[in-house]
């Protein structure tokens, strides 16, 4: 997982750590900031990790690796492996919540993905926070566009 995750790039662990204890990958795989990087070297992605974890993994790394070069970030199903709501944990509408608001905290950033899951409670809880959306009717379908905040 270390040298998958950090890439060769430089290694900011508090930073990622931030992320995994966001998408409670910390609590789940029993890690702490003191031995993230231990327990980092020791685990691969094929271990006992489940779909989700494995899922939320990926998109820590996504979120670690952002920088103000990246204009437009596409995620395609970032949901999968998750439940649609859960009252504990990381579930689908909390992990397309921290995305958005942390993918673009700057504001200068496009966010596209696409899930089956529903959007409506996360669409919610951001136009909570100021973000503002147009729902365009495509098929059977909706697309959501956050338009500003």
């Amino acid at each position: 997982i270390y040298d998958e995750f950090f890439a060769g790039c430089g290694i900011h662990l508090k930073k990622a750590f931030d992320i995994f204890e966001s998408l409670h990958l910390s609590q789940e795989l029993k890690f702490s900031l003191s031995n993230m990087e231990d327990w980092m070297k020791k685990n691969f992605y094929s271990s006992s990790m489940s779909h989700g974890q494995k899922q939320r993994m990926i998109l820590a790394k996504i979120l670690y690796h952002l920088d103000d070069t990246i204009d437009i970030l596409v995620l395609d199903e970032p949901t999968s492996g998750l439940d649609e709501s859960a009252d504990e944990g990381m579930d689908a509408q909390k992990l397309l919540e921290y995305v958005i608001s942390y993918a673009n905290s700057d504001r200068k950033r496009i966010v596209i993905l696409s899930t089956h899951q529903s959007f409506d409670g996360c669409r919610n809880s951001l136009e909570a926070v100021g973000y503002k959306f147009k729902i365009f009717e495509f098929g059977n379908g909706k697309i959501s566009e956050i338009v500003g905040a």
